[in-house]
């Protein structure tokens, strides 16, 4: 074992070759023991605690704020809530759905409220192309990208009110025809 002194008295402790991780009692550092009973504390993930006595002695705030990893990532196996947006989803997959299957008469009309209120008149030609996106995009094995640019095309053209007039068919069979020569 290697020992020096920090600035602050304390003694910093280096293990050698040897191993032997644990320090001594006497070189434990008085933040690094219990105010209860004296004994040694752990520092946990999220806690840190008494080996003796199990006394709580720090615990680390909570973070409620948003989780800043890449959920592609393969290397962190992170859980997030919900699924990611996506923009083969008229509502970009963010809206929420009443089952009206079982239950009153008083679910069934929030779940008729609720469906109407998903989207105005206007995006009902929007939802109906991307519904076809999807359904075409899957009988004819397109690859996920394809599909999404295809979207992306549906939700401009009718932000520039080009499809006005033409058949939803023409329309979603076109944008899938161009998401298809783009690649």
């Amino acid at each position: 074992r290697l020992g020096s002194t920090n600035p602050d008295g304390a003694t910093a402790t280096a293990v050698a070759q040897t191993g032997d991780p644990e320090p001594k009692e006497s070189e434990i550092h008085e933040k690094d023991r219990c105010p209860e009973c004296g004994g040694r504390l752990h520092n946990g993930e999220t806690e840190t605690v008494c080996r003796e006595c199990g006394l709580v002695s720090e615990a680390a705030p909570i973070d409620h704020g948003p989780e800043w990893r890449d959920r592609e990532d393969p290397n962190h196996s992170v859980r997030c809530n919900g699924a990611p947006e996506t923009i083969l989803i008229h509502d970009k997959g963010l809206g929420s759905e009443i089952d009206s299957t079982v239950g009153s008469g008083r679910i069934h009309r929030q779940s008729m409220y609720q469906r109407r209120s998903r989207s105005d008149s206007g995006q009902g030609r929007v939802r109906y192309i991307l519904s076809q996106i999807r359904r075409i995009g899957s009988r004819l094995s397109l690859p996920t990208y394809v599909m999404k640019d295809a979207a992306y095309y549906t939700r401009r053209a009718y932000e520039q009110d080009v499809p006005e007039g033409r058949s939803l068919e023409w329309v979603t069979g076109g944008v899938i025809y161009a998401a298809i020569r783009e690649r």
